[in-house]
């Protein structure tokens, strides 16, 4: 039905505006927000990686491969407040030990083990600033998959097998923290660091032991 032929003049040129008003709804609110995709299968361009290891490209898989350790690499093209990333993983091993570090505020010195004798690279500026949910179906407390690494343990496991890929999901609103592995919640915690920072991926010890594909994020609230 034409608002232009069934409605009164007055009201038809209400019905014009409404996409107008839903538009100025949606920007005032904030819930509008294209993902953005951090890792699209073939290049590094925004990232650096910072302490011993790498990650390499895997073209067939079209991932990140962590590559000895313990390194972290970084998204260094922006910081991010309140998110939702979404990405792959999958462990080689059935004891292997990664992460995804976020908000931390400050960037890592790249390629740089020591400076002055202290631990500067590497993710330790993550791990003290930002957090890390962990990677490591091996581990218990608060160190499992899902987990708030050192702080919160998961509410239960829900990863797949040793060489499956597995897709996690990391909302962060505030300090509000949710975490779900395979579709399933895991972890609902509360945090009090950085409201805002970069984000990164763990490499720990062993070659090949954790790879990463379609990372992805949606930021949210417009903050």
């Amino acid at each position: 039905m034409s608002c232009q032929h069934h409605v009164s003049r007055p009201l038809y040129k209400i019905c014009h505006l409404i996409p107008f008003l839903l538009l100025l709804v949606i920007l005032l609110t904030g819930t509008c927000f294209a993902e953005t995709v951090l890792f699209d299968g073939t290049s590094m361009d925004g990232w650096a990686h910072t302490g011993p290891g790498y990650f390499r490209i895997d073209p067939i898989q079209k991932s990140l491969v962590a590559m000895g350790g313990m390194g972290m690499l970084f998204y260094y093209d922006q910081q991010f407040a309140d998110f939702e990333l979404t990405l792959d993983y999958k462990i080689a091993r059935w004891d292997a030990n990664s992460g995804v570090f976020i908000r931390f505020p400050n960037l890592p010195i790249k390629n740089q083990p020591q400076v002055n004798g202290q631990e500067m690279a590497g993710p330790w500026a993550a791990v003290h600033e930002g957090y890390e949910i962990q990677i490591c179906d091996a581990c218990g407390g608060n160190t499992g998959t899902g987990s708030l690494y050192s702080f919160f343990d998961r509410t239960k496991s829900a990863s797949k097998p040793v060489g499956e890929w597995n897709e996690m999901k990391i909302r962060a609103e505030g300090q509000h923290y949710q975490v779900w592995i395979n579709g399933e919640k895991v972890g609902d915690y509360t945090g009090s660091r950085a409201l805002k920072g970069f984000i990164g991926l763990q490499n720990h010890h062993v070659d090949e032991e954790a790879s990463f594909r379609n990372i992805r994020i949606q930021e949210l609230g417009g903050k």
